[in-house]
């Protein structure tokens, strides 16, 4: 994808699948809301939820964003550092709840900012987001 598509698909997605390391070793995967801002995405997350030990123990998240089937569809893949904060800047939690329909982040017991260290992303020639 260009940049210009990178952003727009991003903007339209709100949900992805984090995927993180237990701390036995094991695989752990689950959806999750995200925003993207400053470089980063932002993961609000509920008290007591896997990732956050999980990601405590080992510091790197994979998140996917895929749409789509066959001949249409699109993916972001992209993994990094990430780590477990307290709470979020005001624009990334005014961002998230937008993005959560309007709904409010009372539930959100914690955030998890994953930096890109590697990040993939394609778009099938039909898919909406070439089509744009």
């Amino acid at each position: 994808m260009t940049a210009t598509q990178l952003a727009g698909y991003l903007a339209r997605r709100t949900y992805a699948l984090a995927s993180t390391t237990r701390p036995g070793g094991r695989p752990h995967a689950a959806p999750t809301l995200f925003s993207a801002y400053a470089e980063a995405f932002w993961l609000p997350t509920v008290a007591g939820a896997a990732r956050l030990g999980n990601v405590r123990a080992h510091p790197w998240l994979a998140l996917s964003i895929l749409e789509g089937e066959h001949d249409s569809h699109a993916a972001v893949l992209t993994e990094g550092p990430a780590e477990v904060l307290a709470t979020a800047p005001d624009e990334v939690r005014r961002i998230t709840e937008l993005r959560n329909r309007g709904g409010g982040l009372d539930w959100a017991a914690a955030w998890i900012r994953l930096t890109p260290q590697r990040l993939f992303s394609f778009a099938e020639v039909g898919s909406v987001v070439v089509a744009e």
